[in-house]
C-alpha cells in the first residue's frame, strides 16, 4: 500500500500546480475571484497574512496546513507548495540527465535556517511583509509567474491573434516591462534551479522560513517515515532517492524536520525496511519519561488557539 504513496503525492502535486498555473494564466480575466481564492486557500503565508489583516475564510487555510503537518509531516512542502513542486521538476530532470549522480545525506544547516526563520518573524512583527515576500515560497513563485510566465502567455496570445485572426482571438494590451521585477524573478528562478539541480531541496531546508517552521511542527507529527534496523541492509537506495538529503543510512536515522514526505524512499526499498508509520504514544503517560506527549499537548493547544482566532475573523468578514 505504502509503495503507492509516492504516486498519490505526485498526482495531488500535479493537481495543485496545474490549478495555480491556470489561475496565473488567466490573463483575460475569465475566472471568477472565488476560483482564484479557492486555489489560493491552502498556501501558507498568504493565509497567515490574511489572518493578520482583516480576516477572511482564507485565513483557515494555514490552520489546516498546520494540522496536516502535525498529523503527517511536511506534506505541504511536497504536495501543495508551488515552489517546492517546481524544484521537484528540476530534480526529476536532473536525474534524467545525470542518473549516476546521486543525492547524499547532508547535515542540517540549523544556524542558517533558524536565523532566516527568526529574522522573518521579527521583520513581520516590526517592518511588515517586505522581507517575508523575499523568502516566502509562494511569493517567489508568484513573482516568477507574474513577470515571466504571464508575459510569455501574453506574447503567445498576441502572436496567435495576429497569425490566426480568423479564429476570433484578440490581442491583449502589452504590459509595462519592469526590468527590476523581471530581474528579481529571473534571478530567483536561476538561484533556486541551481540549488535544486545540485543539492535537491536545499532551499526548502536551509532558507525557506515556511519549510523551517513546518519542520519544527513535523517533529511532533503522529505519522513519520522510519527505518527498521532489523530489516535494513544499508544498501543506500532510500538515501539516494531522498531529495531532502535527510536520510543517514549509516545511523539509520531520518531528520524529521527536513523530511518533506515525498515518499520517494518507500518504493525503492526491496526489503520493505522503511515505512510511514504511526508513532505510538501511551495516552495516559504524562510523566517526564514521555516528553513527546507533553510537546504534542502543547502543540495541540496552540492549534486550538490559532483556530479560535481564525474562525471569528472569517465569520465577521462574511456578516
Amino acid at each position: 500500500m505504502q509503495r503507492y504513496f509516492k504516486k498519490g503525492r505526485v498526482i495531488l502535486a500535479l493537481i495543485f500546480i496545474i490549478a495555480l498555473l491556470v489561475s496565473f494564466g488567466d490573463i483575460r480575466g475569465n475566472l471568477s475571484s472565488g476560483i482564484h481564492k479557492a486555489i489560493l486557500y491552502l498556501q501558507f503565508t498568504p493565509s497567515v497574512l490574511k489572518m493578520i489583516t482583516p480576516g477572511t475564510a482564507i485565513a483557515l487555510g494555514f490552520v489546516l496546513v498546520l494540522v496536516l503537518t502535525f498529523l503527517g509531516g511536511r506534506i505541504y512542502c511536497s504536495t501543495i507548495c508551488p515552489l517546492g513542486i517546481l524544484q521537484d521538476v528540476i530534480i526529476f530532470l536532473r536525474r534524467k540527465v545525470s542518473p549516476k549522480k546521486r543525492l547524499r545525506f547532508k547535515k542540517a544547516l540549523n544556524v542558517l535556517r533558524y536565523s532566516f526563520l527568526a529574522v522573518t518573524i521579527l521583520s513581520l512583527l516590526v517592518a511588515g511583509i517586505l522581507f517575508v515576500n523575499l523568502l516566502d515560497p509562494y511569493a517567489i513563485f508568484g513573482r516568477m509567474a507574474s513577470h515571466i510566465y504571464q508575459p510569455v502567455l501574453q506574447f503567445i496570445n498576441n502572436t496567435a491573434a495576429g497569425v490566426f485572426s480568423g479564429l476570433g482571438l484578440h490581442p491583449l494590451e502589452e504590459r509595462t516591462f519592469h526590468l527590476a521585477s523581471f530581474s528579481l524573478a529571473f534571478g530567483m528562478l536561476g538561484i533556486i534551479s541551481i540549488m535544486a539541480y545540485s543539492s535537491g531541496r536545499l532551499y526548502c531546508n536551509s532558507v525557506c522560513p515556511v519549510g523551517t517552521l513546518l519542520g519544527l511542527v513535523s517533529k511532533l507529527s503522529l505519522f513519520k517515515i522510519k527505518i527498521e534496523e532489523k530489516g535494513c541492509t544499508k544498501c543506500g537506495k532510500c538515501q539516494a532517492a531522498c531529495k531532502a538529503n535527510c536520510i543517514d543510512i549509516k545511523t539509520l536515522t531520518i531528520d524529521e524536520s527536513r523530511c518533506i514526505n515525498c515518499y520517494n524512499c518507500l518504493p525503492v526499498c526491496d526489503e520493505k525496511a522503511i515505512g510511514y508509520k504511526k508513532i505510538l504514544v501511551l495516552a495516559g503517560d504524562t510523566s517526564n519519561s514521555n516528553p513527546d506527549l507533553k510537546r504534542r499537548f502543547v502543540m495541540a493547544a496552540a492549534f486550538g488557539y490559532f483556530a479560535s482566532k481564525a474562525l471569528p475573523l472569517s465569520g465577521q468578514q462574511h456578516r
